[in-house]
C-alpha cells in the first residue's frame, strides 16, 4: 500500500508547481525512505486527451516508488464557515494517505462546512487547505502549519504571503481567510469571512 500522495494542479493541460511537489516528495524520500531519488515528474506526468482544457486533479501514489497515478475533473468545495477544534496531539508532516486524525478533528466540525485546527494555542490548517488570514495589505499564514503545502511555500517564496504566528485570539482580528492548496490559490475565491469562524 502507498503511504503518500500529491496532488497537482492540471490547467488546460498543463501541470502546475511541479518544482515544489518534486521538493516535497524528495523530502518525504529522505525522511521515510532512505533518501529514495523520485524520477522527474515532468517526465511521469502524462494529462490524458480529456484534461487538455479545464481544471483537473492528477494524484500520484508512492512510498518508496511511484503507484498509481490518476486524473479526475477537479470541483472546487464551498466552504461557508469554519469550527475552530482542538488538534493537540495531531501530526501530518508528511501528505499520508492514511488521514483518519484529520477526518476525525474534521468530524467535529457540528454545522460548519469545515474546520480550522488549533494545536498548542495557535492557528495551523484546515482539514484540506492551508490558510491565510488578510487584513487590509497583510496577508499572513502559520508559521507552523500541520502540513507545508506546495502552494503556501509558492507564495511564500514570491513574498505574497508571510508566514506569522497567529493565536486563535487573533483569528478575529482580520477581515477573512482564504484556504490555500495545490489547487487553489489566492484568486481562486476560496475565502471565509472571519465573522464565520465559530469558537
Amino acid at each position: 500500500m502507498y503511504r503518500l500522495f500529491e496532488t497537482i494542479r492540471i490547467e488546460n493541460g498543463l501541470p502546475r508547481n511541479l518544482y515544489y511537489h518534486q521538493r516535497r516528495m524528495t523530502d518525504a524520500g529522505k525522511a521515510l525512505f532512505g533518501g529514495v531519488v523520485y524520477p522527474d515528474l515532468q517526465e511521469i506526468i502524462r494529462v490524458p486527451e480529456e484534461a487538455a482544457s479545464g481544471l483537473f486533479k492528477c494524484r500520484i501514489f508512492y512510498s518508496d516508488q511511484i503507484g498509481e497515478i490518476t486524473y479526475e475533473k477537479y470541483h472546487r468545495k464551498f466552504i461557508g464557515s469554519l469550527k475552530l477544534v482542538n488538534g493537540d496531539g495531531t501530526d501530518y508532516p508528511h501528505k499520508y494517505t492514511d488521514r483518519s486524525a484529520i477526518k476525525f478533528l474534521f468530524n467535529l466540525r457540528e454545522m460548519c462546512d469545515d474546520i480550522l485546527i488549533v494545536k498548542n494555542g495557535l492557528i495551523t490548517d484546515s482539514s484540506f487547505a492551508n490558510v491565510v488570514f488578510e487584513s487590509g495589505e497583510n496577508l499572513l499564514t502559520p508559521e507552523k502549519p500541520l502540513l507545508a503545502g506546495t502552494m503556501r511555500q509558492k507564495l511564500i517564496n514570491e513574498k505574497v504571503i508571510q508566514p506569522a504566528e497567529i493565536r486563535m485570539a487573533d483569528v478575529y482580528k482580520f477581515d477573512r481567510v482564504f484556504l490555500i492548496n495545490a489547487m487553489n490559490s489566492l484568486t481562486d475565491g476560496l475565502t471565509v469571512p472571519t465573522d464565520r469562524i465559530i469558537g
